[in-house]
């Protein structure tokens, strides 16, 4: 670690050191620190950097030398093709090390959150590997799928609002709003509204959140998570006691969470961020940039003296007219040199979080590139390729690590430090778990919590045998396919006095429903045995049409979604009187044994079902009915 530092940021060669000099304690190895007097200026740095820069860094710069040398590590520079490349290397890297598999704390330094954030997805999807960005992140924004469910909210909240109109055509609510026939946007206004009020954003945002799950792929894991995290967010917002849209959208664009971090977590962070920080293994991966003597260009010129009383506020005119004036040509020329030395001392700070390793990678420097940025002063620094005499490699062979090799022009250490840590044994890893393993929002908060309840389905408690040519059978997939579309067709009735079979019909097949799950539910529709389904009872009935829900029921959280549910009312007191619950089933019925055998296996379902619905309606679960509904023979159970 400490002769990559001394060779890219100190001047060659360094003078004796002044006997007795300070120790500088940084939290990794303890380093030593002589002064180097009137020393000239690193060669890398003098032609990369103004003359006020070098010469500033040069008065305040010490020679490092280890005050723990027994310690043994390596440190090496890395080319890659590009900046996927960088990724692919950086995780080959820790693939070849296995750094939390040693006990090794480890971070990613990089120059942005957004950065972060996408070297940590990189890591978790691509690597499997247990990597938390330390950055603020805006779930409610960062990915498709709650753009999705924030553009149904704005749509309903501003009927105009084509925009949002137009990206929900791009997406499967689409096909979700036309199953409910919200097609036009007072439909989406009106039915949202009530949604919303009834339910509350979170229940709202979980149930279109449910609509959207069965398009994503199975192992689309990173959207799974965002989907937990906008209904988390939804929640939050509740707690407010606003049903007011707008404020729910700018509630969610504001929402950001932090990753849990932890010593058993690889750690992606940016370089500010890592400030006073030390890790046995510190990767580099985002070191290119423009020159760092470039100032901003999205800066106002504000000119101080040297009492720093600012003399003047200046939106500076082109290039071409302020370098041709001696007083602004001046201040810029300060201000890059400035804007030059807090750069470099940012890459000073990565370079030195290194305990045992430490490895940069970036692409190959181009022989007719002008910018002086990091990666020319490491060409400058190490393009010899040389290291010390304890590399076992050279440039043109690759730098190895372990027994991955690597392009590289520089190494110096010992590139098989980290075989000095033993692996955990296969016990140790399952019994030492990452906060990744157990759920990656769960805190230790060290204090006594509400006991966690297990969570279940409804579906989940149904018993019997399964048959054998459905378990093994290719058919599985879509008999869940055309499940979903026959719950998705009845769901689009209300009442038959109000029921259009062509315009239901129409609907159905312009939302992309499969004419065989239309017909399974025309049939049930129009039987004579399931009129009761269907036909309005009073006046006064209502029916929750893929109402979902959560109870705690037998110290288990229950989450599930009723079919379809007839509720009448007392009309003097409003307190609801009857409630029967319609549990459609698409299982395959061949004979009477067939359904005595369905029956069977959901009676405890239906059971969780009646318990439920006592809760949310305060009947006696002993005056609700339930029923299932054999959708194939369009028979009540």
């Amino acid at each position: 670690m400490i002769e990559i530092v001394n060779r890219v940021f100190g001047p060659p060669p360094p003078p004796p050191l002044n006997v007795g000099s300070p120790t500088l304690d940084v939290g990794r190895s303890t380093l030593d620190v002589g002064r180097c007097g009137e020393a000239a200026p690193a060669p890398a740095l003098s032609l990369n950097l103004p003359e006020p820069t070098c010469e500033r860094w040069t008065r305040e710069w010490r020679p490092h030398i280890s005050a723990r040398p027994q310690l043994t590590g390596h440190a090496a520079w890395l080319h890659a093709q590009d900046k996927d490349d960088i990724k692919a290397t950086t995780l080959r890297i820790l693939r070849e090390i296995a750094p939390l598999d040693r006990g090794l704390t480890t971070a990613i330094l990089v120059q942005s959150n957004n950065a972060a954030t996408e070297f940590a997805d990189y890591l978790r999807s691509t690597g499997g590997l247990p990597a938390v960005a330390a950055s603020d992140l805006h779930v409610c924004a960062d990915n498709p799928l709650a753009a999705a469910i924030l553009a149904l909210f704005k749509a309903a909240a501003h009927p105009g609002d084509e925009f949002a109109r137009q990206h929900l055509r791009m997406t499967p609510l689409h096909a979700a709003l036309a199953a409910r026939r919200w097609t036009t946007p007072e439909d989406l206004s009106t039915g949202l509204l009530r949604q919303i009020y009834t339910d509350g954003f979170e229940r709202t945002t979980e149930d279109w959140l449910r609509r959207l799950e069965p398009s994503l792929p199975p192992d689309d894991v990173f959207n799974r998570e965002r989907a937990d995290q906008l209904a988390e967010a939804a929640r939050l917002f509740d707690e407010t006691g606003s049903r007011d849209i707008a404020e729910f959208i700018q509630f969610c664009e504001r929402h950001t969470v932090k990753e849990i971090e932890s010593d058993a977590v690889i750690r992606v962070m940016t370089i500010h961020k890592a400030k006073g920080l030390g890790f046995d293994l510190v990767l580099l991966p985002d070191l290119a940039g423009n020159s760092l003597a470039t100032r901003r260009h999205d800066a106002l010129a504000v000119h101080k003296d040297d009492a720093r009383d600012t003399r003047w506020i200046l939106n500076l005119p082109p290039k071409l007219f302020y370098e041709n004036d001696p007083v602004l040509a001046a201040h810029t020329a300060a201000e890059a040199a400035d804007e030059a030395y807090e750069k470099l001392c940012l890459f000073y700070v990565a370079m030195t979080r290194a305990k045992l390793g430490l490895y940069l990678i970036t692409e190959p420097v181009k022989e007719k590139s002008t910018s002086k940025n990091f990666p020319k002063i490491l060409t400058d620094a190490l393009g010899s390729g040389r290291g010390d005499t304890r590399a076992t490699t050279t440039a043109a062979a690759g730098i190895a690590i372990g027994d991955l090799l690597a392009p590289g022009p520089y190494q110096t250490g010992d590139p098989a430090w980290f075989h000095q840590r033993t692996l955990k044994t296969d016990t140790q890893m399952n019994t030492q778990h990452s906060p990744l393993d157990v759920g990656r929002w769960t805190l230790d908060v060290g204090y006594s919590t509400a006991p966690r309840r297990r969570a279940r389905t409804p579906s989940g408690t149904h018993t019997g045998a399964i048959p054998g040519a459905l378990l093994f059978g290719t058919d599985g997939e879509h008999a869940a396919s055309h499940g979903t579309a026959v719950h998705t067709a009845l769901a689009a009735i209300e009442w038959l006095d109000t029921w259009n079979a062509t315009d239901w019909t129409s609907t159905l097949q312009t939302a992309g429903i499969p004419a065989t799950a239309i017909n399974e539910a025309r049939a049930c529709i129009q039987s004579p045995a399931l009129r009761a389904l269907f036909a309005r009872p009073t006046d006064t009935a209502e029916v929750w049409r893929e109402r979902s829900f959560e109870a705690i029921i037998d110290d288990a959280w229950i989450t599930g979604v009723f079919d379809r549910v007839v509720l009448t009312r007392d009309a003097a007191t409003g307190r609801v009187t009857t409630v029967t619950i319609y549990d459609f089933k698409t299982d395959r019925v061949r004979d009477l044994a067939d359904q005595d055998r369905i029956i069977a296996r959901y009676n405890e379902q239906l059971t969780i079902y009646r318990r439920a619905a006592a809760l949310l309606t305060g009947l006696p679960p002993d005056r609700i009915k339930a029923a299932l509904v054999l959708t194939k023979l369009s028979h009540l159970a």
